[in-house]
């Protein structure tokens, strides 16, 4: 059988042919477009499919791609080009496929130019912590220790209600235990309300020219805590203070709008056991008022730094039908402390922490304490020193609304 062709037919086919020959593979129906090359968006994508560019900002040659309309193997095969693409520009192209930055990660987090997650927020109020700390102090007693150690834990745990009105504060096994010579002091469990309060408690009009009205505002919340054991607390050999309960009321000064920080007045009354071979009863129970300005404030753009300090002042008196002299009955201390996350392994933050305490103590009793350089009715001060290294667990990164 004889085939014929028109010179027209061959045309064609030569000239088609020309045309594939011509064209880089890489733009073939069906293969990703080259570097620079930014085709039309698509106005109806497929259902579950977002649309393959989702910055309509960017010019040619710096489109974006959605990570989620990129094939998961596309990070591994670099980009096909034509004979005319340099190397350096096929390098260049092969780098931003891997690298992917503007792919979304979750708040908190952070994806770098080679594509590695990590957590780059940490919420120093909801973690368990440890920590070692070297920690010097004088105690009331005259005594100095300079090269003492100390090991730090304890949980925290806060929560805000959804309409962001009420939050409530938890601390468990909070404190530190000492070595050389052996000290504790820990607090078996701390509760805290705070709220924020939208119609005032007060509200004054006056009359003097053009009336006016002035509202008092009284955020006022909660505090309680129980058990909480001080052992050797002035360098008294075989002495424990033990607190059995506290029961205040906190009235905030100031108020975060996210209520993370505060500066807060508490004053109340606390149940306090006295076990040790001091004065002429060996234990007693007594009733502590106290009055306490304390403020707590989370600082930085991550808020990764917290700043808190405490103005303390207690007056200890015995719960008997006949009153007594009691020994080292009034109290009157100051500490602050600064602490920040400089590091974090596998994502647990790393973070320094530095605080520092003076207080001032008075004995109304006619003796000195045992192992005690001080007569019995002078004030005696004491004060402590902290730096410490902590390394914190589950401590979720902080949520933008609670940085507004």
């Amino acid at each position: 059988m004889r085939l014929t062709f028109s010179r027209a037919r061959v045309v064609q086919a030569a000239w088609a042919i020309l045309l594939l020959w011509s064209t880089p593979v890489s733009a073939l129906p069906g293969d990703n477009p080259p570097p620079g090359a930014r085709p039309p968006p698509r106005d109806n994508p497929p259902p579950g499919e977002a649309p393959a560019f989702t910055n309509d900002d960017t010019g040619p040659g710096d489109a974006r791609v959605n990570p989620d309309a990129v094939d998961a193997t596309a990070a591994d095969d670099p980009p096909r080009t034509n004979d005319a693409t340099s190397d350096g520009d096929a390098a260049v192209a092969v780098a931003k496929t891997r690298a992917r930055p503007d792919r979304e990660v979750p708040f908190g987090f952070y994806r770098d130019p080679q594509g590695r997650v990590m957590q780059v927020s940490f919420d120093l109020q909801q973690r368990i912590w440890l920590g070692v700390a070297y920690a010097p102090r004088r105690r009331s007693n005259g005594q100095l220790e300079i090269a003492p150690a100390a090991f730090e834990f304890g949980l925290a745990y806060e929560e805000t209600t959804p309409d962001g009105m009420t939050r409530q504060r938890f601390r468990v096994m909070d404190g530190e235990a000492r070595l050389h010579p052996f000290g504790l002091d820990v607090t078996a469990f701390r509760y805290d309300l705070s709220r924020r309060y939208e119609n005032p408690i007060l509200r004054i009009t006056t009359f003097l020219g053009e009336p006016q009205r002035h509202d008092l505002n009284l955020n006022v919340g909660f505090y309680t805590e129980a058990l909480r054991l001080e052992v050797a607390p002035r360098g008294v050999e075989g002495e424990y203070a033990l607190t059995l309960a506290t029961l205040q009321g906190t009235l905030d000064l100031w108020q975060s709008r996210d209520l993370r920080s505060f500066v807060r007045l508490r004053v109340g009354p606390a149940i306090e056991a006295r076990l040790g071979s001091w004065g002429q009863d060996a234990r007693f129970v007594g009733f502590l008022p106290q009055s306490i300005l304390e403020g707590n404030a989370i600082l930085g753009k991550r808020a990764l730094q917290l700043l808190t300090f405490r103005l303390r002042g207690e007056l200890l008196r015995s719960l008997t039908v006949q009153p007594r002299a009691l020994p080292w009955d009034w109290l009157v201390a100051a500490e602050g402390a600064w602490e920040v996350i400089f590091m974090a392994i596998n994502d647990q933050p790393i973070s320094l922490r530095l605080a520092a305490q003076a207080g001032l103590r008075e004995d109304t009793g006619t003796t000195a304490l045992p192992g005690s350089t001080i007569a019995g009715s002078t004030p005696a001060w004491e004060w402590k020193g902290t730096a410490a290294l902590r390394v914190s667990f589950f401590s979720p990164p902080v949520l933008p609304t609670a940085r507004r």
